[in-house]
């Protein structure tokens, strides 16, 4: 008697050696679960995008220099502005 046995097939992802799971399997197991526990995997679901976002913004740091010779300022920028004059 088989009855009790399940199973769940992955695929191997050779270049990283991970176990995948599709789409379809991962509905699967989701739609199996209580309330309660959906709503905790919809929660963690939330987390790690949180998460994913934050070390994105970690690794794109900013290069000093980037747009030297971009900027330039004019002869007169420290000059008066005429409109200004009365407040000084």
């Amino acid at each position: 008697m088989n009855a009790g046995i399940k199973f769940c097939i992955f695929d191997l992802d050779f270049k990283s050696k991970t176990l995948v799971m599709t789409d379809v399997q991962l509905y699967t197991k989701l739609s199996n679960l209580p309330s309660d526990l959906k709503s905790e995997v919809a929660d963690f679901i939330d987390f790690m995008k949180f998460k994913s976002e934050k070390n994105l913004l970690k690794i794109k740091k900013r290069i000093a220099g980037k747009a030297k010779g971009l900027i330039s300022m004019k002869e007169n920028f420290d000059d008066p502005i005429e409109g200004f004059k009365e407040y000084m």
